[in-house]
């Protein structure tokens, strides 16, 4: 509000006519404050939504559906929460937390005298020498618990323990199906994990799956957490990747994070991969030659993103795109024969907001 006052200023007219579109955001009502709130937790990778019904509506009242109030509120109950031990975070320790983490309003006195205010501080100043106090010490630094810190640190393993670790996750896909959409951020409501376990193309609107084979090579190459099917001992279990380097991969396998090397992995990896990635709802059908519309502007608008040289306006999948297209491809290790499919689609999309491969383990 204060912007849009400044702007509404005589001497500022000329900076206002200048803007050509305006939207004024206005504060969350309930129910978008709890959906912002879950998906800010999901987001985080939690699984267990720890607000209760009133604790929510006690976070909507104290912030008044204001984004940034939200996440000072909520962050502190969870502090507390965390401290005391609980589960749960209710109504009583949502109101703690905003009586500590939001400033009261302030009232509305009037405005002193100047010489009354200056005797005022004339006087502060005065007794602020004569007892002025010694400096205190500073407080310890908190003290991390071993059970937290131990939760963590993400554990090595070698092949004896990653073979275990494989057959206690079980056969079943389901959970390793549920971790990579709720990386995604998917709710139950929109695609729940039995769904996604079938990968049709096109799971939801704007949510495409893809079932492959390939290498870690291609994977990274993709840049998305991909779910993987193993075989160890002669039993089958499902991870998801998160991360590789060059010796190190790091997965999501049964019920928690790990890292084993790369050689270990593709021992007992099948080569089969699943991904789930988001785009634009047109995408659905893959763009062919000589086709003209919004796919095909989006596949050109990537291949030559950063080019100012290309003539704007829409584009047509000629000979000269599709010759674009299979030097994308050869450069990303795909496939080389200018046909825009799911993998060249989930290659060209790596640059859109999502959860991405981590490149760095260290």
């Amino acid at each position: 509000p204060e912007l849009r006052e400044l702007l509404g200023r005589e001497d500022l007219r000329q900076l206002a006519q200048r803007i050509t579109a305006r939207f004024h955001l206005t504060p969350l009502s309930v129910s978008e404050s709890e959906e912002y709130l879950r998906h800010r937790f999901a987001a985080a990778g939690g699984q267990r939504f720890p607000f209760s019904k009133l604790a929510v509506r006690r976070i909507h009242v104290h912030s008044q559906g204001v984004p940034r109030l939200i996440n000072i509120v909520a962050e502190r109950a969870l502090l507390a929460g965390y401290a005391k031990g609980v589960e749960s975070i209710g109504e009583r320790w949502v109101d703690l937390a905003a009586k500590e983490a939001l400033a009261p309003p302030l009232s509305r006195l009037p405005k002193p005298r100047l010489a009354v205010v200056l005797f005022a501080v004339l006087t502060i100043a005065l007794v602020a020498v004569l007892l002025w106090p010694k400096p205190l010490p500073l407080p310890p630094p908190p003290q991390i618990r071993p059970e937290l810190l131990a939760a963590l640190q993400v554990p090595y393993l070698d092949n004896e323990p990653f073979i275990d670790r494989s057959v206690a996750a079980g056969a079943s896909p389901l959970p390793a199906w549920q971790r990579l959409l709720t990386l995604w951020t998917v709710r139950s409501d929109v695609v729940d994990s039995s769904t996604a376990s079938q990968c049709a193309p096109v799971l939801a609107p704007g949510l495409y799956c893809l079932r492959s084979r390939g290498t870690l090579d291609k994977l990274q190459v993709l840049g998305r957490p991909a779910l993987l099917r193993l075989r160890a001992a002669n039993h089958e279990s499902w991870a998801v990747l998160l991360g590789s380097d060059a010796r190190t991969v790091r997965l999501w396998l049964g019920e928690g994070q790990v890292e084993t090397a790369r050689v270990i992995l593709e021992r007992h990896w099948t080569g089969e991969f699943a991904v789930i990635w988001r785009g634009p709802d047109f995408l659905g059908r893959m763009p062919r030659p000589g086709a003209r519309g919004p796919a095909v502007d989006w596949v050109h608008d990537r291949l030559h993103s950063g080019n100012n040289n290309v003539a704007a306006g829409p584009a047509l999948m000629d000979a000269a795109l599709i010759e674009a297209v299979r030097r994308f491809q050869a450069e990303s290790g795909l496939l080389a024969d200018g046909v825009v499919g799911p993998e060249t689609l989930l290659a060209l999309g790596a640059i859109d907001p999502g959860p991405r491969l981590h490149r760095s383990l260290e």
